[in-house]
């Protein structure tokens, strides 16, 4: 099943704005169950149990499965065992962690809940100026740190990308900024020597410089759109910029 045919799930926090909450996001995404997770010790107030009773409602109005977790007292453990519980149920589904509502620890903890099982944040914020919510993704990133590490043209590419005024190029414009060697001919460029078993390439490919833009598309941090017939362009992403910029952060300055 494709990850857009899957079911989603989305984890809530309980708050006094949690119907609200749950109806805008209900125009942004799908929905096929929820479960609300509430902080028994902070919300005492009787409009919170009213808001969650309410939502449940509006949820089986619309045909949506809910259920409620309510915790006594809340630690990362508590949390975490809880809501195992109801991933060994719904593993199946793309897991959505709504964390607008409720009290900030709890929050927390269901954001580090969606770290473990890859699911996805957003939160719901307002804005009086606006009728429509600033909705905030926190998607999870699709690539680990190392992957990009192991190959420094990678870090090539997406520098080489980030340096542009539109944050894009030409693919034929990458392909020469690297360097490759195509038969006899020879274009020499920015390509850093790779080992591949116990031998170092001195040269690259147009296909492998091919090869290495599609695994930054797979990750996320490029797209690629055709110009014409012929011609393509690669884009870098927001997570394509992150990555680089935190490369960078983290590289040791020259003496």
């Amino acid at each position: 099943m494709t990850e857009k045919k899957r079911p989603h799930i989305h984890i809530m926090c309980a708050g006094n704005a949690l119907l609200k909450t749950y109806q805008e996001a209900q125009k942004e995404y799908p929905i096929h169950r929820v479960v609300i997770f509430n902080d028994l010790s902070k919300n005492t107030e009787k409009s919170v149990e009213d808001t969650i009773v309410n939502t449940i409602k509006m949820c089986q109005e619309n045909r949506i499965e809910a259920e409620r977790v309510d915790l006594k007292k809340i630690t990362i453990d508590e949390v975490m065992d809880e809501f195992l519980k109801i991933y060994s149920k719904y593993k199946d589904y793309k897991f959505m962690f709504n964390i607008t509502p409720g009290p900030k620890p709890l929050a927390l903890c269901l954001f580090y809940a969606s770290i473990w099982i890859e699911g996805d944040c957003y939160y719901i914020g307002e804005n009086k100026e606006r009728e429509d919510p600033e909705i905030l993704n926190f998607e999870r990133p699709q690539i680990h740190l190392k992957d990009i590490e192991r190959n420094p043209n990678y870090s090539t590419i997406l520098s080489f990308l980030n340096k542009q005024e539109k944050k894009e190029a030409e693919m034929q414009k990458v392909l020469e900024y690297i360097g490759y060697k195509h038969g006899n001919k020879t274009v020499k460029g920015e390509y850093q020597p790779v080992k591949k078993g116990d031998i170092t390439k001195r040269y690259v490919s147009r296909k492998m410089i091919t090869d290495w833009t599609d695994n930054l598309e797979s990750w996320g941090l490029v797209t690629k759109e055709n110009i014409d017939g012929r011609r393509k362009k690669i884009c870098l992403t927001r997570d394509g910029r992150f990555t680089i910029n935190f490369l960078k952060s983290t590289t040791p300055k020259e003496k």
